[in-house]
């Protein structure tokens, strides 16, 4: 599984884990400068801790300050997940 959400993000998974990436450059003093590489940022049994660890991220690295910024903000990640899987249908009640 190799499964990109956003610029930032991918999921892949081993045989016993969903592992989420976050994507990066490497820098100057990297033998190949510029390279892409994939980063772990956490190991989760199911779906479901995936997307509340890539929520938690945003909100997190984002400068919200109010409840209407931090709804669009939540409705931008779920767009970004669901357009990452487009034969993925989810209700309200699945994100």
């Amino acid at each position: 599984m190799n499964i990109a959400i956003g610029k930032e993000y991918v999921v892949t998974s081993d045989q016993h884990n969903l592992i989420l990436n976050k994507l990066l450059k490497k820098g100057e003093k990297a033998k190949i400068m510029g390279e892409w590489y994939l980063s772990p940022i956490g190991f989760y049994t199911d779906l479901h801790g995936v997307v509340t660890k890539l929520v938690d991220l945003q909100v997190r690295e984002s400068e919200v300050k109010d409840l209407r910024t931090m709804a669009k903000l939540l409705d931008r990640v779920k767009s970004e997940i669901l357009a990452s899987v487009p034969n993925m249908k989810a209700g309200k009640e699945d994100l």
